[in-house]
């Protein structure tokens, strides 16, 4: 049964507040879809699913921020700047597991191995540059 999850501000970071640059905080805000598919080994009580299983999963995840600020030269001068970052994830993997029914609606899920492989993507893009002595402070 396919496991679909959407979150909003998944990872949170305080801002930026130095001499030279200061920012908000930074929330990572997205969505992430896992479907999963169990095979299980037996079957046990109430026509529910329980016991040992099998089975293999995907995950996709998708999350953006922006990060803007503003930037303080020597000078004293204050320059905007603005950046979207973003971080993508692909991954499949096998499971093996144990799933218990404690009572008629609550069930605990061991999950007993799950190796996997992912593909990680992060981009940060300048959406409004800063003066190159940024890259100096």
């Amino acid at each position: 049964m396919p496991d679909i999850k959407g979150k909003k501000g998944v990872i949170g970071l305080s801002g930026l507040d130095t001499d030279h640059i200061q920012t908000g905080g930074i929330t990572f805000s997205g969505a992430k879809i896992i479907p999963e598919f169990k095979h299980y080994l037996t079957e046990m009580g109430n026509n529910m699913l329980t016991g040992y299983y099998f089975g293999a999963y995907l995950k996709f995840l998708n999350y953006k921020s922006d990060l803007g600020g503003t930037f303080i030269n020597s000078v004293g001068e204050s320059f905007d700047i603005l950046y979207e970052g973003k971080i993508g994830v692909v991954s499949v993997g096998l499971m093996i597991g144990y799933k218990l029914d404690i009572s008629k609606r609550f069930s605990i899920d061991f999950l007993i191995a799950g190796p996997g492989a992912a593909s990680y993507k992060f981009k940060l893009k300048n959406i409004i540059p800063p003066p190159d002595e940024f890259y100096d402070a």
